[in-house]
């Protein structure tokens, strides 16, 4: 149980760039994992596996700019079979194929995107079934969209998926330059 606040202490330090201490921190995960499970811990708690935490380590050092240990730390994630299947299995893949392109790594990005599509091409589920209202108010936003005359300039604007750091502003898409 306590690997899991552990993790969590991680990513908080991470989050304010004392990688040194966030790297202790999920050494220390690490090795209240290697201890084992205890009768006291949550049901829950499956999910925190040595991928896990690794997975983490590699978050930590792509955050901080360590692009090489980043990437040691992923490949490992990548290429050692799950112990635990668990819905955000692709996260490493996600990150790891983002290292290696800032780094310019083009085979092994190649080859990590090969690997990799075949699972991309199943359908995704979701991991928790739909709140009712949730869907509700989709629709209600999709039937408010359809309802609006095309080109009017107040019309809501798709979001942007990706881009460069700041060019999300609360769901809203800033006007080009």
């Amino acid at each position: 149980m306590e690997a899991i606040f552990r993790v969590r202490e991680a990513k908080g330090l991470a989050g304010l760039a004392r990688t040194t201490e966030a790297v202790k921190a999920l050494a220390l995960a690490r090795s209240l994992l290697d201890d084992g499970t205890r009768d006291s811990d949550p049901y829950w708690a499956w999910w925190v596996t040595p991928e896990e935490i690794d997975g983490h380590l590699g978050h930590v050092f792509q955050d901080a700019g360590r692009t090489g240990e980043a990437i040691e730390v992923f490949q490992g994630v990548v290429n050692r079979p799950a112990t635990v299947p668990v819905g955000h299995a692709g996260m490493s893949d996600a990150r790891l194929l983002d290292c290696l392109l800032r780094e310019r790594a083009w085979p092994d990005a190649e080859a990590l995107t090969r690997q990799v599509i075949p699972a991309m091409q199943t359908p995704l589920l979701p991991a928790r079934p739909l709140r009712p209202r949730a869907i509700g108010g989709a629709r209600a936003r999709a039937r408010q969209r359809a309802s609006q005359p095309a080109g009017r300039a107040d019309a809501p604007r798709p979001r942007r998926v990706c881009g460069p750091p700041g060019l999300r502003v609360r769901g809203r898409v800033p006007p080009d330059p």
